[in-house]
């Protein structure tokens, strides 16, 4: 293309020099046009002739660079054109997209027909997760934080409520106990990964003691039956046996918090789902919106049972490289087994999420390294006995160690 342009402007720069001739042999009667070519005299006397000489030799120098200039521009939209068009997408695909990653790796979404109208809409999406201060933060946390890096990325305003004023009446401890630990557990939730400036870490106590809150408290209290409000409270009280009242009030302030925060979602684990439940019913009765729910799984412990902090069988985020090792090579892991594995649920749950590709590696007379790109690949290696169980632990530890170093480093700094 820029090869006809130049054809022009040379074209157009023998034009102007037959011109300059002419006027040469017009201004000189003693050296006629041919005479440029018969000798040096003829040569002088044109570009003696200010005119002549700027006609001759200044207006092609201007041509020459405007030409180069003009080629620049019709190189670079000429190369422009050639480049393929970036494919266009869709508004639906661009939801479904979203739908797929705020879904991903959840037990259930309450509802599917009410999340995805709220990301058609032109509304701004905002979830929440409250965590009761607590000063060992382990994987089981770390799941619902997976999950808020996930509606991070597709868009979602997070809030982080540390519930300080939950925490007490659940007798995880003293106001004073439950607060120094409160601004730990929003550090450990940012070296974890959320985005600090994205995310609005809210404590209980600055608006659970207002009026209005505690009014709402009151007219929701006179809505929920005792039965309901214990049942509510089975899976995440401290002594479901023998409960307080306290324990009552704890699902209804919980219920409430969504509504005051102004959140859309509410994002738990599959043991608040009966609390969810009653915030759905519940607020709609007070004038609130009834909140859409996204309910992550609970993992198993180290040992295939319940996670419990009296048995240890989790990891912490403040274990050290050499805790975690340990743990992983006591971890319930039967060859081929691929259902209530915890070696197989971290790799699910915490490591592919973070990491697009991983390696597992091992001596060469075993195979070598495998790498693995998605969850599905080592699960049906592991359950074809491809993939060893001390392999996977040990590339468990690795990654782990990995993911938990930042918080590591924040716990030297304190």
């Amino acid at each position: 293309m820029p090869l006809i342009f130049f054809a022009i402007k040379l074209m157009e720069y023998f034009r102007g020099v037959f011109y300059v001739l002419i006027l040469a042999s017009a201004r000189n009667a003693a050296s006629p046009i041919f005479h440029l070519y018969l000798g040096e005299n003829t040569v002088q006397s044109v570009s003696s002739d200010p005119v002549c000489s700027y006609l001759l030799f200044t207006v092609p120098s201007i041509i020459l660079q405007q030409w180069q200039s003009e080629t620049k521009i019709i190189s670079a939209e000429y190369m422009c054109s050639l480049r393929p068009k970036e494919p266009q997408i869709s508004m639906e695909s661009l939801i479904m997209d979203r739908l797929a990653l705020v879904t991903r790796n959840t037990d259930e979404i309450v509802t599917p027909e009410e999340l995805e109208a709220l990301l058609s809409s032109d509304s701004t999406c905002s979830a929440y997760v409250g965590y009761e201060p607590s000063g060992k933060i382990h994987m089981g946390h770390v799941l619902t934080v997976n999950k808020l890096l996930d509606l991070q990325q597709a868009g979602f305003k997070i809030t982080v409520l540390l519930a300080d004023i939950h925490a007490y009446l659940n007798e995880k401890g003293t106001m004073e106990e439950v607060k120094k630990i409160a601004d730990y557990n929003r550090r450990c939730f940012i070296a974890l990964g959320l985005d600090e400036k994205n995310t609005d870490f809210v404590l209980g106590s600055s608006y659970q003691l207002e009026p209005d809150y505690m009014m709402d408290v009151l007219k929701l209290a006179r809505s929920t039956t005792l039965n309901r409000a214990r049942r509510s409270m089975d899976e995440v009280s401290r002594d479901a046996e023998n409960p307080k009242v306290s324990q009552m009030i704890y699902p209804l302030m919980q219920a409430l918090d969504i509504a005051h925060l102004r959140v859309k979602v509410a994002v738990g684990g599959i043991d608040q789902r009966k609390i969810h439940m009653l915030a759905r019913e519940g607020l709609p009765e007070l004038g609130y919106s009834a909140p859409v729910c996204i309910h992550t799984p609970i993992l198993l412990g180290l040992d295939g049972k319940k996670m419990s902090s009296s048995k240890g069988n989790y990891i912490s985020v403040d274990d050290s490289p050499e805790d975690i090792r340990k743990k992983m090579k006591g971890a319930f892991c039967v060859e081929g087994e691929v259902r209530d594995n915890p070696v197989l649920s971290l790799f699910k749950y915490h490591i592919m999420p973070r990491y697009p590709e991983i390696a597992v590696k091992r001596p060469e007379k075993y195979g070598g390294d495998l790498h693995y790109s998605g969850y599905e690949a080592i699960e049906a290696d592991f359950a074809a006995r491809r993939l060893h169980p001390m392999d996977l632990k040990s590339a468990a530890s690795e990654y782990m160690n990995q993911i938990l170093e930042p918080v590591r480093r924040l716990m030297q700094e304190k």
